[in-house]
């Protein structure tokens, strides 16, 4: 009896595998960007859909949990798409290393999240900072946020050397106030992501003085507005070079913020300068 039961749960199951199969190659056929996590289909479906996204010209972003080996992964890039992955679901930097070459091959990129510390050296065994480096040179772009782990500035700009030599982005969310270092990580192309929340009065010049040096790096400022702001403010960041996203409700009509808004949108910006999605704050 168990055993029946078992077999009709496992059909069941199949059943449901090969819909939701079916329906990502749908939506992959009717020409659009999709993300999916590796833990939501077999990897024949995804490499599939990656294909047809590809030969369509949209993008198919891959979320690496760590639920493929290596091997597999290297399989799936062969199909175009693009990897996301962190510290969490990638642990070892030869891996990351061995798979951003193969997307580097393929035509496409591989995109690091490390949310961990910088460890210093112990031993014969490299620092973490130190593997950063290598496989930011290698190609791998760098995405970090000092939201739960405490970043030097120091280390953003020496970070934004090693991106630049190896033509990638190194993308920073930053909370808190600003520090004048990051204008050396902005002549190196480094992207920022901040909130009006951190920028105080007496920083505005050197938010825009940032904008600046970041646009001449060829990187740039992304300012989340989550508040009512000055409308100076705004008008100065945007003349500035900075890009604004507006990330509470509707203007009245007849309000000023309005133009502003609708300036800032006509301004869109490379969508490597995020991590998954574009309003989002890490």
């Amino acid at each position: 009896m168990e055993e029946e039961k078992k077999k009709t749960e496992e059909k069941e199951k199949s059943s449901v595998s090969l819909d939701q199969g079916f329906e990502l190659l749908d939506a992959a056929g009717l020409g659009q960007d999709i993300t999916v996590r590796d833990d939501q289909y077999d990897k024949d479906w995804i490499s599939d859909a990656a294909e047809m996204c590809r030969k369509k010209g949209y993008r198919f972003r891959l979320i690496d949990t760590g639920r493929f080996e290596k091997t597999e992964l290297m399989w799936l890039i062969g199909s175009g798409l693009e990897l996301y992955t962190d510290d969490r679901a990638r642990k070892e930097f030869n891996e990351i290393e061995e798979l951003t070459l193969e997307c580097l091959k393929k035509n496409t990129f591989l995109a690091y999240l490390h949310t961990g510390e910088f460890d210093k050296e112990e031993g014969s065994e490299p620092a973490i900072f130190s593997e950063l480096h290598r496989v930011a040179r290698c190609g791998a772009h760098i995405y970090l946020s000092n939201g739960e782990v405490k970043r030097e500035a120091s280390h953003i700009q020496e970070l934004s050397v090693s991106c630049k030599d190896g033509n990638t982005r190194l993308v920073y969310y930053h909370h808190g106030p600003l520090d004048p270092v990051f204008i050396e990580a902005g002549n190196n192309g480094v992207w920022i992501h901040i909130s009006e929340k951190s920028v105080e009065e007496e920083q505005r010049l050197l938010l825009k003085d940032l904008c600046h040096s970041c646009r001449s790096g060829g990187g740039g400022v992304i300012v989340h507005l989550e508040g009512e702001v000055e409308y100076e403010m705004v008008e100065d960041l945007i003349d500035a070079g900075a890009y604004v996203l507006f990330l509470y409700g509707l203007f009245d009509y007849r309000s000023p913020f309005r133009k502003l808004k609708e300036r800032a949108e006509h301004k869109d910006f490379d969508f490597r300068a995020y991590y998954l999605q574009h309003d989002f704050f890490i």
